[in-house]
């Protein structure tokens, strides 16, 4: 933890929904912690990833001791049919910061995805050979290896996260409105991921810029689900209806984007790197009450 005396500077690149929690732990720790937006500006920079101009201009003014990239663009479907936007974002614009940092000898941690693996499997640890086959996943996973090429004092982090996002987006937030509005809700069996808390997540990226680690690395639940488990626990807990949660296949209702069907990831090497604790999803929901409470109003 940083002191008052000799507070660090963080650059948290992308103020979305997991840049937000990152910004806002850090900022609870005592860090000095400033964030880039891409189009909107309240409190940071604007700061366009593909352009290297602005990432140098940006990095330099801001003179950061660590840099967390979060930018990206995510949106699967769309990504497919505009693949030069990924490429620009998740792999141009991820190559921009790792050669702007590397160059002013700062430190990067990289957030990447659990998709860059084809789901085959599951249960991925850090040694698995990547095989994305999707747009957005090619393009995150070439960023992986831009970063990898191109700091040598990288982070990059594969993960997958879950919380309330404040614009109604993400899955939990899907959740919360169809089992609110008493939709009926499918739930794929087959598609199996082991989410984090948004929150956790940000916790444990900020403890990682204290240690001594390089390259890639898992942070996750270690635990597998379905999204039909994961949406079943959620009404459950918030003694909600489950009677219009259905049980469905992927493979049943394809998109316009492949999506890898078992993407959980092991954390073994992460649960001996750091310390904050992993929250289960009941726990989680029992902290969050009261939030959960309010957006279900």
């Amino acid at each position: 933890m940083p002191n008052q005396s000799d507070k660090r500077k963080i650059l948290v690149i992308g103020r979305g929904f997991l840049g937000e929690s990152i910004y806002r732990v850090g900022i609870g720790i005592g860090y000095e912690v400033v964030g880039t937006h891409h189009s909107r500006c309240t409190d940071g920079p604007l700061l366009d990833i593909s352009d290297i101009n602005q990432v140098e201009s940006v990095i330099k003014k801001i003179n950061p001791d660590h840099i967390i990239n979060s930018a990206a663009l995510g949106n699967v479907d769309f990504l497919e049919t505009h693949q030069d936007l990924a490429m620009q974002v998740n792999y141009i614009g991820a190559s921009n910061v790792a050669k702007i940092s590397n160059e002013n000898d700062i430190g990067i941690i990289h957030i990447s995805t659990d998709s860059v693996f084809d789901g085959l499997k599951g249960g991925y640890s850090e040694d698995d050979k990547p095989n994305p086959i999707n747009a957005y996943s090619r393009s995150k996973h070439l960023g992986e290896l831009e970063v990898s090429k191109n700091s040598k004092n990288h982070i990059v982090i594969r993960t997958n996260f879950y919380g309330i996002n404040k614009r109604g987006d993400y899955f939990f937030n899907w959740i919360l409105n169809n089992l609110k509005s008493n939709n009926t809700i499918t739930g794929f069996t087959d598609i199996i991921f082991s989410p984090l808390d948004v929150t956790t997540l940000g916790r444990m990226i900020i403890e990682l810029l204290d240690v001594k680690y390089r390259g890639i690395l898992h942070l996750s639940s270690g635990k597998p689900i379905s999204k039909f488990d994961f949406i079943i626990d959620v009404a459950r807990k918030l003694k909600m209806s489950s009677d219009n949660i259905k049980r469905g296949s992927q493979s049943n209702n394809p998109t316009l984007a492949p999506r890898p069907k078992n993407t959980w990831l092991k954390n073994d090497v992460a649960k001996k790197l750091l310390k904050t604790p992993i929250l289960d999803l009941s726990s989680w929901i029992d902290r969050n009450r009261s939030e959960i409470n309010r957006y279900l109003k």
